[in-house]
């Protein structure tokens, strides 16, 4: 990609054929890969772009920003995009975002809590939530390769949670981390987290 501010965040389309990124401008943008060109563009977002996510089938991706919003688009076969619904969270920052299998989305804000939604012609639906005990601020969520659980990343621990948005565990304490922890990652098996 090619401009004059920063990228903030990206992530591939499953194909490898498109690159969709958020910039510091505020902008959300898809780039072509093979043709070394821009395809898409959208300014929707007040605030900068820190979050993106690409639907597994390709056809959707989402934006997170520090304008407190998510914004799902619709992503067409030549790469443009157009806005499919809006998410608002009244108090925090989007940090980071997934989909589900089931093509629902997980928006995760600032202090580690998130929130899951179903997607329709209707725009978007909560279906659950979870918020840790501390607030400090996670980077993102990240899912165990089955989708089944989630690690978020808030304060010294990793709290585990489930796809239904129930808390499954808490990794940290004693010997743990002493500062905040960044990111936090699943092996390929799902069996072990790792985290910094």
């Amino acid at each position: 990609p090619t401009g004059k501010t920063s990228v903030r965040a990206l992530a591939f389309t499953p194909d490898g054929k498109y690159l969709v990124y958020g910039s510091g401008d505020n902008s959300v943008r898809v780039w072509n890969v093979a043709d070394k060109a821009e395809a898409g563009l959208a300014k929707v977002h007040q605030k900068r772009v820190q979050a993106v996510a690409v639907s597994a089938d390709g056809k959707q991706a989402a934006t997170g920003a520090a304008d407190r919003t998510a914004v799902v688009w619709n992503l067409s076969a030549d790469g443009k995009i157009s806005e499919a619904a809006v998410i608002r969270d009244d108090e925090r920052s989007v940090r980071g975002l997934a989909f589900t299998p089931k093509g629902g989305l997980v928006v995760a804000s600032d202090g580690g809590a998130f929130r899951t939604y179903a997607l329709g012609k209707d725009g978007a639906k909560q279906t659950s939530s979870f918020a840790p005990k501390g607030s400090a601020g996670s980077a993102h969520v990240v899912a165990n390769p089955a989708v089944t659980q989630w690690a978020v990343p808030a304060g010294p621990a990793v709290y585990l949670v489930s796809s239904a948005g129930a808390p499954a565990g808490t990794l940290g304490g004693p010997g743990g981390h002493k500062q905040n922890v960044l990111d936090a990652a699943f092996s390929p098996d799902g069996k072990l987290v790792a985290s910094c």
